[in-house]
């Protein structure tokens, strides 16, 4: 089953992961940036994820914003299967995943929207869907509603384009399923690219790219590359596409992206502080040769921010951080050991405050909010829906059904997981060796846990050496535990990730 009208291939379930930057805390703070008022996170609100996959982001949004309403919209049988188990088997009720293709999205029992996201799948659709997909938001979207938009991008992809149509043309005439044919289509590739054939030899991106396919996964290639049903598109392609549905570009989803004295080459600033919007884009994406773009856009009519977002400004970390500003004064050319800097870092120096009350702090003067947007921008300070937690007390326990099923269900999982942190808002990455040491620290089952990794053929490694058997498993994570232990619970707690 495809796509209506852009064979968008659905016979393989593409191996999705957390959008970090598709949260509505991440989109709150973007149109900060950008200086639009968001829709309030600290009530509910209603959130739509187009190209749902597996539903694994919008999951672990559900579970972060209890109080809100969530719907996923997939054209993969399987994926909507696989989602809806999820959501069930979590105990999420605030989330519907809708299986429909992109025309059909005016026909879905949809609310007015305050978020949106498109991830990982904008550019791979034809041109009369993507009109379909802003043609729905324009129509849905509310007044300070914002959407996160994911494509694939100029100039950085022009190589890569290329390469994919040689690539989904070969494989045309395949037999197999998408993941066969990729592998068999690459495999002529590869032995065009051993016969010194010449695009190869002078598009070294297209090259260094194709020398390293073998490591990704097969089933998210194949999505990627065998659905790529037109070219990359510019930041002006974007913008005008979103132009007759009401909708403009506010801010870059990577949010020190926005901040010109961070990114933009000394001799390049001044030109560019005194351009319009998209062509200022585009010549940051000249200048980082971009691959992939993240924006966000609101109502080109979205109402200015007059008062900062009802959020927190927190931190993790204690102290005045002179070493780091130090290292990414060196790395950006911004003098962040100023004392507006220390100032808020003092502010926040084991005790949350509000944003408003940061910002009318005189002693950041009248740059208080790009101060704080530059300190969030780079980590040293975060937005938050609402304060870090107090650590549990006593013995810990996983906070939610959602994040014991991830870490009982992933614990196979190779790379980093996302966990719900309802604190942040979004997602917390725990590599494997963590994941272990947690799995201890709740008393989990590493019987079940090594049935999981063997299954899946994963060598399970601890401090670089491989581990064999459930014992030797749960030995290695205790002494990971004994570790990072109160650290993790610590910090975890905070997270509202453990609880008591």
């Amino acid at each position: 089953m495809a796509e209506r009208g852009s064979d968008y291939t659905t016979d393989v379930v593409y191996p999705s992961a957390f959008g970090a930057f598709q949260s509505p805390a991440h989109l709150v703070q973007a149109a900060w940036t950008g200086g639009r008022a968001a829709p309030r996170i600290d009530r509910p609100f209603t959130y739509a994820d187009l190209g749902s996959g597996v539903g694994l982001t919008l999951c672990v949004l559900a579970d972060c914003y209890p109080d809100a309403e969530f719907h996923g919209v997939d054209i993969n049988p399987e994926h909507i299967r696989q989602s809806r188990d999820l959501a069930r088997r979590a105990g999420l009720t605030n989330v519907t995943f809708h299986e429909a293709s992109f025309a059909d999205l005016g026909r879905l029992a949809i609310p007015r929207l305050d978020f949106a996201g498109l991830s990982g799948i904008y550019s791979w659709l034809p041109p009369e869907l993507r009109s379909a997909c802003m043609a729905f938001l324009g129509q849905r979207l509310a007044p300070d509603g914002a959407v996160f938009l994911h494509y694939a991008a100029l100039p950085g992809n022009a190589q890569i384009d290329a390469l994919y149509a040689l690539i989904r043309e070969v494989a045309a005439g395949l037999p197999g399923d998408s993941v066969e044919r990729f592998r068999a289509a690459c495999a002529v590739i590869g032995r065009l690219r051993k016969a010194q054939a010449r695009f190869f030899r002078v598009n070294p991106q297209a090259d260094a790219w194709f020398g390293q396919i073998e490591s990704q996964d097969p089933r998210g290639m194949a999505h990627e590359v065998l659905n790529a049903r037109s070219l990359s598109l510019s930041a002006r392609d974007a913008a005008d596409e979103a132009a007759p549905h009401g909708l403009a570009y506010v801010a870059n989803a990577q949010l020190e992206l926005n901040d010109l004295q961070l990114t933009a080459p000394d001799a390049l600033r001044a030109d560019l502080q005194g351009l319009a919007p998209t062509a200022r884009e585009m010549l940051m994406d000249a200048v980082r040769n971009t691959h992939s773009r993240m924006d966000v856009m609101m109502r080109a009519d979205a109402p200015p921010a007059t008062a900062p977002p009802p959020m927190w400004v927190d931190r993790l970390t204690r102290g005045p951080l002179t070493a780091e500003r130090r290292d990414l004064s060196g790395r950006t050319g911004v003098d962040l050991g100023a004392a507006p800097y220390g100032a808020v870092l003092e502010r926040v120096d084991g005790q949350a405050a509000r944003l408003a009350d940061v910002l009318a702090d005189p002693r950041l003067g009248a740059g208080a909010a790009q101060t704080v947007q530059r300190l969030a921008a780079l980590k040293l300070v975060h937005l938050l829906p609402r304060p870090y937690a107090d650590a549990p007390a006593g013995k810990s326990r996983i906070a939610s059904r959602l994040n014991a099923l991830v870490l009982d269900e992933a614990i196979d999982s190779a790379g980093p997981m996302p966990f719900a942190s309802p604190v942040a808002g979004t997602q917390v990455l725990l590599p494997p060796q963590d994941r272990l040491a947690l799995l201890h620290l709740v008393d989990g089952d590493f019987d079940a846990a090594w049935a999981r990794l063997a299954k899946a053929g994963q060598v399970a490694r601890m401090d670089g050496q491989a581990i064999a058997g459930a014992e030797a498993l749960h030995a290695a994570a205790a002494r990971r535990a004994q570790a990072i232990g109160p650290a993790m619970t610590l910090q975890l707690g905070r997270l509202g990730i453990l609880g008591a």
